[in-house]
């Protein structure tokens, strides 16, 4: 039996987030009940159970290995299939960003060799996508939520995190500045900490701090341009401006913290 489900889901939280949440296969897979993860073997590579029916006491559990996840582009892969080929299985998920949340499409492909008997159990047999999203996922969403905290770390502000070379770092500032528009902007190296405002798609003010030194304007954006560091980058939302001392110094924790 094949079955392919297509689902839409908005989560209120920004792409960075989202996809640190999706391409965790234990908080992903555990909350749809009938599947589990069970353990780590590689990055890449995790055992997992399928319990297809609704009073797992008496239903037939069918263990398997599960692939991924495959992050690419705008993308998450994985796929899976117990090691009786009872079950196989396919998801994609394609997500967007919509304000500072983030729309999720599901493109779920399951295949079942499961005896004809044990589907004609009815309702007991749930081992279907629609099945586990409608009342199992999306309805745990909530708990997900606060399980990842992310408000407690600010996380409800970023836009997207990102590393490169100083050199780098203003020219793709500049460039996402004509896609956001207005945004805060931090970022943390060894030896570099600096932090500036997009308005109307330019830097308004910029500060950085090397050292003693300290710097605005042309000179803390030659001070970046000229570091040699790997740099954590931050884009926030606008809105986070009021909470910049924390954000920076939370951001400085983390990266010292690696």
């Amino acid at each position: 039996m094949k079955t392919k489900y297509n689902y839409e889901i908005s989560i209120p939280l920004p792409p960075p987030v989202t996809v640190e949440y999706m391409s965790n296969p234990w908080l992903f897979f555990n909350p749809m009940a009938h599947i589990a993860v069970l353990k780590k073997i590689t990055d890449e590579k995790w055992d997992i159970v399928f319990a297809p029916d609704v009073d797992q006491s008496k239903g037939t559990i069918y263990y398997g290995v599960l692939s991924g996840p495959l992050v690419k582009g705008d993308t998450i892969e994985y796929s899976c299939g117990s090691v009786d080929n009872e079950v196989k299985m396919e998801i994609l998920l394609k997500y967007r960003a919509v304000g500072t949340s983030t729309l999720v499409n599901i493109e779920w492909d399951l295949e079942t060799s499961i005896g004809l008997m044990d589907r004609l159990k009815g309702e007991n047999f749930s081992l279907t996508p629609e099945h586990i999203f409608r009342k199992h996922f999306s309805q745990r969403i909530p708990e997900i939520l606060n399980i990842i905290n992310y408000r407690e770390q600010g996380r409800e502000y970023l836009l997207e995190k990102t590393n490169m070379n100083g050199s780098q770092a203003i020219p793709y500032i500049k460039s996402k500045a004509r896609e956001i528009k207005n945004c805060i902007v931090i970022g943390t190296s060894d030896n570099l900490k600096f932090d500036l405002e997009i308005m109307d798609e330019q830097i308004e003010t910029i500060h950085s701090e090397a050292g003693n030194r300290e710097n605005f304007g042309g000179e803390a954006i030659l001070e970046i341009l000229n570091s040699n560091d790997e740099i954590c980058i931050c884009f926030y939302d606008v809105a986070a401006k009021v909470h910049m001392d924390e954000l920076k110094a939370k951001q400085i924790q983390q990266y010292n913290g690696k």
